[in-house]
């Protein structure tokens, strides 16, 4: 069962059903926990019965634009779940992983590094809805998080954060 009225966590659920994986989707305070009940996830023999999975686009993201206008990038099927399965093995990705991500969604880094990568291990995700540092540190913290993934910017402020030390945060073992 995965239910959201967000259309953003609407449109992964549709994303998790077509890939056959039975997700269980909680809502708890300011944050969405994702978990694999048990899962199938799409491998390459599957998508290439489907489509020709190293020419046919599964997405089209848009760069920032920084050398001019933004370009649209084709990624293929082959390309999103071979870097999914890739980034798995790079960090060790396992089923007792708990994840903290406090990333969008609409962003590459967010769907594949972040969300199919844990779905591949069946690692625990706990996206945060909010920015705001004590409450990831609290998300950090309630539910031993083992891997947090954010943006520089973000990590640095949660580290100069003045409760900081009041946390636990000693389990984490990798942040990207």
């Amino acid at each position: 069962a995965f239910c959201h009225s967000d259309g953003g966590y609407h449109l992964m659920g549709c994303i998790l059903s077509a890939a056959s994986c039975n997700i269980l989707s909680i809502s708890n305070d300011n944050n969405y926990l994702l978990r694999m009940k048990e899962y199938t996830f799409l491998d390459f023999e599957y998508v290439s019965n489907q489509c020709d999975s190293e020419k046919e686009v599964a997405c089209i993201l848009f760069t920032s634009g920084s050398t001019l206008k933004p370009k649209a990038v084709q990624l293929t099927h082959f390309n999103v779940i071979n870097t999914a399965y890739e980034s798995a093995l790079a960090y060790n990705l396992s089923e007792k992983d708990s994840i903290c991500m406090a990333l969008p969604l609409f962003h590459c880094f967010g769907i594949v590094f972040c969300i199919l990568s844990a779905m591949i291990t069946g690692a625990v995700i706990h996206i945060t809805k909010s920015t705001r540092t004590a409450e990831i540190l609290q998300v950090i913290d309630s539910y031993k998080c083992t891997i947090f993934h954010s943006v520089p910017t973000l990590m640095l402020a949660i580290i100069n954060n003045r409760s900081f030390s009041e946390y636990a945060t000693e389990q984490i073992r990798t942040s990207v």
